[in-house]
């Protein structure tokens, strides 16, 4: 972003402290995560104005360093678009160097494909052009990164996701009320025609899915606290919540720690949303997808040796029992990692910002190492995190939010939480436990969980990135879209730029080395 004038951070500044001034009278659970959302956004805001103060004239000489390396080759008629684009900007006067900046990283996001078709056929400056973009978001998105602790606060105080904060009313999206709710409750289950509706509230933290919590009184079967996950329209993910119920249920036969399935509605009409309905547990959530983000967890040895048998038990489930779910045990597994690989990219494809050249990076190196996709299948959750497990003394009581389980290689779920594991545990320990506690050994070839590991970040990227894009067209309005289209956008950049580093070393010199402390704990 660019600083309009002068006074801008003064201003930027002033906000920030007016909403912690408030942040004390808040007493919905809802709204204060709101408020934290729209905290973190700006945190990011005056990251990026800093940054950019700071390193403007690196980022144009390296985009410049770009512009002449693809000289020899912008009379190719792939890259017309890209040619006639540079003319305009040498043909302009520009006032403000940051727009020209803004309008030279535009241009080379949209020659990301004839670039890569033209590196891919071995035109070494094309190549040595990638490589050299690559390196300059990098150092973008990292810089900012590194920017941000600056103006970081203190998290808010922590909110037990398994107990209701005061009550509040449901958010504006929330079309269930108490009473309507209860009229449902009465007919749905005939033995509760006495049950009351006592009190509602919002469940925080939820991407893609509603989540609210009911207190009963008056129940005979249901548990005197109930939880819906209901589906947002034009939410991230495709899936629905009622697909969720089938897998709950037979994650709950094997051992797994989940929420007890009560009941599943795929008729919207009856509270004007599908949904399913489960029992509230006690815990709450320890942190973020973002492990060190109100990491709260106080015995991070023991919860990971917990996830690690968690992990094994939900691999080892048998595909049979997968046959009553919209899985198919049967699945080609190589088909499904191209599709998830593929439509990734195509929806990467289809806008530009925000910057999406580590993307088209992990795609030219997925496509070129497909034979490591190859693996003996099971069922994996998918979006295991801090954010999705509810603990309680050093108990993970809960693995929540199951709507991303697929059959996959047990490689790509231990990948996709390299970060957490290690702000756990050392990483060989986890995998040791893991392998203990009767995990399948396929999982753990790191020629496979590196292939993995750069897929999972890559969609984890997008998904931010169409988050942004719902956002700013209007699509799906809303600050917490708009939280994790924007701040999130720097943190899985940087995990997937972490991963590319290896496979990509002539982007990656001294000046764009990650530091230590944030390869793959980001």
């Amino acid at each position: 972003m660019e600083a309009l004038r002068p006074d801008y951070l003064t201003y930027l500044r002033e906000i920030r402290a007016v909403m912690r001034g408030v942040d004390a009278e808040l007493q919905s659970a809802k709204a204060r995560d709101d408020l934290a959302n729209a905290e973190r956004m700006l945190c990011v805001m005056q990251a990026e104005i800093a940054y950019l103060a700071d390193n403007q004239a690196q980022m144009e000489a390296r985009l410049d360093q770009s512009i002449a390396m693809i000289t020899p080759l912008l009379d190719r008629p792939v890259l017309a678009e890209l040619r006639d684009g540079l003319a305009a900007v040498d043909g302009k006067a520009w006032t403000n160097p940051g727009a020209r900046l803004g309008e030279l990283r535009r241009l080379f996001q949209s020659a990301m494909k004839p670039l890569g078709a033209l590196a891919d056929a071995g035109v070494a400056e094309a190549d040595t052009v990638f490589a050299n973009l690559l390196r300059h978001e990098t150092e973008l998105f990292r810089g900012v990164v590194e920017h941000r602790r600056a103006f970081e606060v203190a998290p808010d105080a922590p909110v037990a996701s398994g107990s209701a904060p005061a009550a509040s009313p449901a958010p504006a999206r929330q079309a269930v009320t108490a009473a309507a709710m209860q009229a449902y409750l009465r007919e749905t289950f005939p033995e509760e025609a006495g049950v009351e509706v006592v009190e509602m509230h919002n469940v925080p933290g939820g991407r893609s899915k509603e989540t609210t919590m009911f207190t009963l009184a008056g129940t005979h079967s249901l548990p005197a606290k109930i939880v819906t996950r209901a589906d947002i329209p034009g939410g991230l993910v495709p899936s629905k919540a009622t697909d969720e119920f089938e897998i709950i249920k037979i994650a709950d036969r094997y051992g797994v720690p989940v929420p007890k399935p009560i009941h599943s509605e795929s008729d919207a009409s009856k509270l004007g949303q599908t949904f399913i309905l489960v029992s509230a547990v006690e815990g709450r959530t320890e942190g973020e997808y973002f492990a060190d983000f109100k990491n709260r967890v106080t015995h991070p040895r023991a919860v990971g040796q917990q996830l690690a048998g968690i992990l094994a038990k939900i691999h080892s489930i048998p595909l049979s029992e997968l046959s009553t779910t919209h899985l198919d045990p049967g699945a080609d597994l190589l088909g499904l990692v191209t599709d998830t690989i593929e439509t990734t990219y195509e929806q990467a494809r289809s806008f530009d910002f925000p910057a999406r050249v580590h993307i088209e990076s992990a795609y030219r190196w997925l496509k070129k190492n497909m034979h490591l996709a190859v693996d003996t299948p099971c069922m994996i959750h998918c979006d295991i995190g801090l954010h999705n497990m509810l603990i309680k003394d050093g108990r993970i009581t809960a693995v929540l939010d199951w709507e991303l389980a697929t059959i996959a290689s047990p490689a790509r779920e231990i990948a996709k939480i390299f970060h957490l594991i290690d702000a756990l545990m050392p990483r060989q320990d986890f995998l040791d436990a893991y392998r203990a506690a009767g995990g399948p050994a396929n999982a753990l070839d790191p020629d496979r969980m590196n292939f993995y590991a750069v897929m999972n970040y890559m969609v984890t990227n997008q998904r931010s990135r169409f988050a942004n894009e719902l956002f700013m067209t209007g699509k799906v309005p809303g600050i917490v879209l708009g939280h994790a289209g924007y701040e999130n956008v720097y943190r899985v950049t940087t995990l997937l730029s972490n991963m590319l580093q290896p496979v990509y070393p002539e982007a990656y010199g001294p000046a764009g080395a990650a530091p230590a402390a944030q390869k793959e704990s980001v």
